[in-house]
């Protein structure tokens, strides 16, 4: 539940990088549209439409299926239209003398993409496709021409690899924005976007959705008599003892201090809950509220209900932590 949050609230380095490749992409078609009228041939514009042709399926196709295999497949008719278009007699490189320049010039940008996106087999397959497409590559020029693909091709690579690092940070960075560093339960951020969800998920359902609110007791003693490093341990246990006796799928969260809450769909009250949790931690208390009114007015209710059990409850003796 907490990586769902955090990926969605957060546009990650991929996936901006995949929407500028296709803003880069439209950019390209900007020749054909005021430059190749004027003086272009029929080379030039059956490279133009079908460029874009396959700019505007690859977009549909990564935004209805997967950004990776659809840039990858423009990325490869690119390179096969740019490699066709340098044959052609009455192509632009036909008319001058700088086929080579050319051919790099044009494939580049598609040797580069595929190594950004696949890593190493990007990599090997954008030489093997570079070097494959070289008419003579034993002359000085096409050898040449070779060697500035294959370190194009690296450059990619290594960007593959930056952002894969990028990337990582990213997702860390987004889990300790979400998540209490102590017990990695979700936070406050975290318990407000899913208390909507859920709510709304009930509604649809014809399900319940109970808020419980729990107060762990003598905290303080325990932080007075042990040290902050035993409290610590004493909230870790406890946060443990609720992940191991809820369902999977229930959302929990620390709120601060000795305080937590959870989110169980489908229950309408919390004694089950309570029964198991307490079982393995007597020391808890606990409230409930079923989620009919906003976050705020389901808290107070369940904390109505916490501190009228609290003031109720016999003192349990606290046991010494190790």
């Amino acid at each position: 539940m907490l990586g769902a949050i955090g990926m969605n609230s957060l546009e990650s380095p991929q996936q901006r990088a995949y929407r500028l490749y296709w803003v880069i992409a439209a950019l390209v078609m900007v020749p054909a549209v005021f430059i190749h009228p004027f003086f272009g041939r029929w080379p030039e514009f059956l490279l133009d439409g079908t460029y874009a042709a396959a700019t505007v399926l690859g977009w549909w196709l990564a935004r209805r299926l997967a950004p990776k295999p659809a840039i990858t497949l423009h990325l490869v008719l690119g390179f096969l239209l740019a490699t066709w278009y340098i044959a052609q007699p009455e192509g632009l490189p036909g008319r001058f003398d700088f086929r080579e320049e050319a051919y790099v010039a044009l494939v580049a940008p598609a040797l580069l993409g595929l190594s950004v996106v696949w890593g190493v087999w990007g990599f090997a397959l954008a030489v093997l496709m570079g070097f494959s497409r070289l008419q003579n590559p034993t002359l000085p020029e096409q050898l040449s021409a070779g060697y500035v693909l294959a370190f194009v091709a690296l450059l990619g690579l290594v960007t593959h690899y930056s952002l894969r690092r990028l990337e990582e940070a990213h997702e860390n960075l987004a889990n300790a924005a979400l998540q209490d560093p102590l017990t990695q339960l979700g936070n406050r951020r975290v318990l407000e976007a899913d208390f909507v969800r859920l709510q709304a998920l009930a509604k649809r359902a014809g399900v319940p959705l109970l808020l419980t609110l729990w107060d762990l007791d003598d905290l303080k003693a325990v932080n007075d008599d042990q040290g902050h490093v035993a409290g610590d341990a004493y909230i870790r246990d406890f946060a443990q003892a609720l992940r191991l006796n809820v369902r999977e799928g229930d959302g929990l969260y620390r709120l601060g201090g000795d305080e937590f809450c959870g989110l169980h769909l489908g229950l309408s009250e919390g004694s089950s809950v309570s029964l198991r949790v307490r079982a393995v931690f007597p020391n808890v208390s606990v409230g409930w509220s079923e989620a009919l009114g906003s976050l705020d007015e389901t808290l107070a209710q369940a904390d109505q209900h916490l501190y009228a059990e609290k003031a109720n409850k016999r003192p349990i003796r606290m046991p010494k932590l190790p």
